[in-house]
């Protein structure tokens, strides 16, 4: 008879529960998993208890308890001598305070020896008294708890097998047991193997733990290879399916070749071969992909190939490695990858990513899937009812059990459904080196609360108008994301709201010809988000001859389109809403048709289109006018001998009045251009082909740049010339923490002069050929009206170059606002990085009061407040496009559309670039990735770069337009989610007449 005899009775290392009964989760202790794993061996356990006696009775175990009364004064020896030993051929002595993988019980099971010790002999942490091994070899010359540090060379786990005349021996000593109460079971082996019973060493190396308070240690024993990780959750998880598995080590499969093949074939017809080596899905390396996978392998032909070809890709030729086979999924609907926490910070949220590619179960971990999905579901008040999506409900709910059995909720679950709706589990594995977040979980906890009371609170102000649903986006109208970045810190924002969203777009679209905004203030931030009130978007593009309630029928219907199609929130003026009138209107008529408006909506409509474009000519040249009066005034303010206070206002209210009042002009009437010719090409009035022709012909402030660099090159300007003309522009043109081209003795505008040698012009032979019929077309159709050839013509380049010069005037203006914010810092003592944290007018209040201590004081704390409300903010994630209050925190992440420039196929390496770096001269040739279209990266430039992609920016953006006139091939504006695949590559393939990104790896 065999028997497993566990040994429980002394006091635990902390609690007051035996540590027999160690919660490793809520579903089961130590005792549950010591049971399942013996079940096979034996159903003869019987447990010797001691410390808290009573508290063991009253559970009801169904073993046989066997209590060593003398508990406190005894060791483990006398607690075994307690048992009844006569009638079993073999023991097991277990410690109660172990925990170990069930493959070392299964080689001690098999063992032949009288005795078998299990051992190890990885990271001994030596303390005295503990029972360790002094090995020469793997002969024992030394065993027990007075072991030297030096000389021990492993440590006794706890874990032994007695069989034949050793436990015969043992049966005898139960006579002397008072006599041995102070031993343990190690000196039992000393005493043992002086008798020269034979015996044999088992090496667990570092895969056992000891119970302690550390749960880091339980959940780093639980999850282990992949094999061994979904042979554990097969056991305990109910709300999702593990499949059954045969695994293999490579050592087993050298030897016992034929067998494993005989039993594969026994056990599924159709096979998937998986790796599960050391090497992955670990805590410190996730080599995910790295290894091969070979699924649907019929059983009937011959696969021994195929597992060989598995065992190949293994880098280490660890023979321990294992191979896992599995039965090939069937009726799969779906599949995908969940993340339990944000893989960069750990926030606590769910991301999945799904494919609904029946059949197929790595579409999304292959990178291959072209229509998969992605959703981030916070774990903050989670609420599945309100979750839709019957698959995201199972996912999460299978999810949450996995979590709670692993102990951990940074994991990476590889996962698909079947036609039963039914949650198939293929792999979990921690997510490595996940950063932590930086705060408390309450805080994050306590922000969303206040973000969601604030949401009902200013419900009607979101709303814009009561009949509404609230739309909030990123990426319309003046795009914030793009412009300040998705968290800007408080210094970038107030000057972006200051100059351009709290009222002056408004007066802009007004002026132009379009409606009055009442409450003009555009953006509204939530948790450190800059979002666009659309509604006050849509309502500003309507002509201002619109009625009351054809505003409200025009509001209601894009507001219900908008929020149907979410994908569209960067796109809204292309394919949402006409503001100008163009050849393609009859487009736009049969749509408004098909919704209901009546003919005469629809003509007032076109006349107020119309008068907007007749409007664009004395716009553009009153805007020209002011915008040379605002660079003329620049140096008078500059050199005025006014504080640096007043000067900062002085220069707000300048850049604001013949600043970005007339470069939102002058952006509008460049838009108008620019829709007016990519109708054309819809419409076929023009060519493609003509059109990249005038955009590469057009003089724009960014070709000058590169021209008068050539130039400086070339000895025909100076080098102080080119410095002082350029030196204001800076990536992140609000950002005070990022150098202008000036800083660091003018490195950035070194590497610009270092840039191509020759820059090419392009004559417009197309465009000139095909232009008549164009303007011809305007001119009848009345889409301009008492306007001749010319005159158009002049109006197309002018509004585009005159843009960018705009742009490139204002912004010397907000470089200058941010240089004396600095020299204000320095006399308040005050970094860049805690002025970034300021509102500009915090800023233009430095040094005014009279009291400056107590100032100072208010100031730090106001600085302290809001690094800490950003630093918790950031960590944040939010959609691009807001419908409700439930998207804040659960939301689908819209899948990038990205907007191409020019039409030449690109094979090139991938280069990330996060900021200028005068070392970083190996971009030549590359595609370069961008955060955002910023315009401050105008140096990549010069670095004869072959492509371009941003993660944020619309087909207007000023880098698609540079892109464009540079026939750079771009793909602009690609979306949070293609971008992170995309960073991750190193060769990447554009093509922009198919509209497709390949990635290499």
């Amino acid at each position: 008879m065999k028997c497993a005899i566990i040994l429980a009775a002394g006091r635990p290392h902390y609690g007051k529960e035996p540590s027999i009964f160690f919660k490793q989760n809520k579903y089961f202790s130590n005792l549950d998993i010591l049971k399942d794993m013996l079940k096979n061996y034996t159903k003869k356990i019987t447990l010797v208890t001691g410390y808290n006696d009573l508290a063991i009775k009253k559970k009801k175990l169904n073993i046989k308890l066997i209590k060593n009364s003398k508990w406190d004064n005894t060791k483990s020896l006398y607690s075994l001598l307690s048992v009844d030993l006569s009638k079993n051929k073999e023991i097991l002595i277990i410690y109660s305070d172990i925990i170990f993988n069930k493959e070392i019980l299964e080689k001690l099971i098999l063992s032949k020896q009288e005795i078998t010790i299990v051992i190890s002999k990885e990271k001994i942490n030596f303390k005295k008294n503990k029972e360790y091994l002094n090995l020469k070899k793997n002969t024992i010359i030394d065993i027990g708890s007075n072991l030297s540090k030096q000389n021990t060379k492993a440590e006794f786990v706890g874990l032994v097998k007695l069989r034949g005349k050793s436990l015969n021996f043992l049966t005898k000593l139960k006579k002397e047991k008072n006599r041995l109460k102070n031993l343990k079971i190690s000196d039992l082996m000393k005493i043992l193997i002086k008798k020269k019973y034979s015996y044999k060493l088992l090496d667990v190396q570092n895969n056992w733990i000891e119970i302690k308070n550390n749960l880091e240690n339980v959940r780093k024993h639980i999850i282990s290879t992949k094999a061994n990780t979904l042979a554990f959750a097969k056991k305990y998880l109910k709300k999702s399916i593990v499949l059954p598995q045969y695994t293999f080590s490579i050592n087993e499969w050298k030897k016992n070749k034929k067998n494993i093949l005989q039993d594969i074939k026994k056990f599924s017809p159709e096979i998937i071969i998986r790796s599960s080596s050391k090497e992955e899905d670990n805590f410190y390396t996730s080599a995910a992909g790295k290894f091969i996978s070979i699924n649907n392998v019929k059983t009937k032909t011959n696969f021994t190939s195929k597992i060989n070809k598995v065992i190949k890709s293994f880098d280490k030729k660890d023979l321990n490695n294992q191979i896992l086979i599995q039965p090939s999924a069937k009726r799969i609907i779906c599949n995908g990858v969940v993340f339990t926490s944000n893989l960069g910070n750990q926030f606590p949220a769910y991301k999945i990513n799904i494919d609904y590619k029946k059949g197929n179960t790595e579409s999304v971990t292959s990178g291959k899937s072209k229509n998969d999905k992605t959703f981030f579901i916070s774990k903050f008040n989670l609420n599945l009812n309100k979750i839709k999506n019957l698959h995201l409900r199972k996912i999460i709910e299978a999810c949450t059990e996995i979590e709670e059995v692993f102990l951990y909720k940074h994991l990476d679950i590889e996962f698909g459904i079947n036609k039963n709706n039914e949650v198939l589990i293929f792999q979990i594995r921690p997510i490595v080196k996940n950063s932590q977040l930086e705060n408390n979980e309450k805080n994050y906890l306590l922000n969303y609360k206040k973000c969601l009371n604030r949401w009902d609170k200013d419900i009607n102000l979101i709303k814009y108008k009561k009949y509404l649903n609230p739309l909030l986006g990123v990426m319309p109208d003046w795009n914030p994301a793009e412009i300040i970045g998705f968290k800007p810190k408080i210094l970038a924002s107030s000057i972006y709201e200051e100059l351009i969203t709290k009222n002056i777009w408004a007066k802009q679209r007004s002026e132009f010809g379009y409606k009055k905004i009442k409450d003009p203030n555009l953006l509204y931030n939530i948790l450190g988000t800059f979002y666009v009130n659309v509604n006050k978007s849509l309502n500003s593009f309507l002509p201002n001859n619109t009625s009351n309630n054809t505003e409200k029928k025009f509001l209601k219907f894009y507001n219900k389109e908008l929020s149907k199609n979410k994908f569209l929130h960067d796109k809204i003026e292309f394919e949402l809403i006409p503001t100008c009138y163009t050849s393609n209107f009859a487009a736009w008529k049969k749509r408004l048709i098909k919704q209901k408006f009546s003919f005469n909506e629809i003509l007032n409509l076109e006349k107020g289109l119309k008068k907007i474009n007749y409007n664009t000519f004395n716009i553009l040249e009153n805007s020209i006018i002011k915008i040379d009066t605002l660079n003329k005034n620049f140096h008078k303010i500059v050199l005025s001998k006014t504080n640096e206070n007043k000067k900062i206002q002085i220069l707000i209210n300048e850049c604001k009045k013949n600043g970005t009042l007339p470069f939102a002009h002058l952006a509008r009437t460049a838009f108008i251009s620019m829709i007016l010719l990519k109708d054309a090409i819809k419409t076929n009035l023009i060519s493609k082909k003509a059109f990249d022709q005038l955009m590469l012909s057009i003089n724009t402030i960014n070709k000058e740049m590169l021209k008068d660099a050539n130039n400086v090159r070339l000895n025909k300007i100076g080098k102080k010339y080119f410095f002082k003309k350029y030196y204001h522009l800076r990536p992140g043109t609000y950002d005070i923490t990022s150098n202008n081209y000036s800083d660091n003795k003018n490195e950035i505008l070194k590497d610009i002069i270092k840039g191509p040698k020759k820059i090419k012009n392009s004559q417009p032979i197309l465009w000139n050929k095909e232009k008549k019929k164009f303007f011809d077309f305007l001119i009848t159709k009345k889409i301009f009206l008492n306007k001749n050839h010319n005159e158009i013509e002049n109006l197309l380049i002018k509004s585009i170059e005159f843009r960018e010069l705009s742009k490139f005037y204002f912004t010397k203006y907000v470089n200058k606002i941010l240089e004396l914010s600095l020299k204000l810092g320095k006399k308040n003592l005050l970094p860049r990085d805690q002025l970034a944290h300021l509102h500009i007018k915090d800023i233009i209040n430095l040094s005014i009061k009279k009291n400056k201590d107590l100032n100072s004081q208010k100031l730090q704390r106001k600085i302290e407040k809001n690094i800490n409300l950003y630093e918790i903010n950031k960590n944040f994630e939010l959609p691009a496009l807001i419908c409700s209050k439930d998207d804040i925190l659960n939301f689908e992440i819209i899948r990038g559309q990205p907007n191409y420039i020019c039409r030449n196929k690109i094979l090139g390496k991938l280069k990330f670039v996060k900021k200028f770096d005068k070392f970083q001269n190996n971009l030549k040739g590359s595609i370069v990735l961008i955060e955002s279209a910023d315009p401050g990266f105008d140096w990549i430039f010069n670095k004869n770069i072959s492509g371009l992609i941003t993660k944020f920016g619309g087909a207007n953006s000023h880098m698609a337009i540079r892109a464009s006139e540079l026939n750079i091939t771009a793909a602009i504006g690609v979306g949070e989610l293609r971008f992170n695949q995309i960073k991750n590559s190193s060769i990447v393939k554009i093509d922009p007449l198919n509209k497709m990104i390949g990635t290499i790896k």
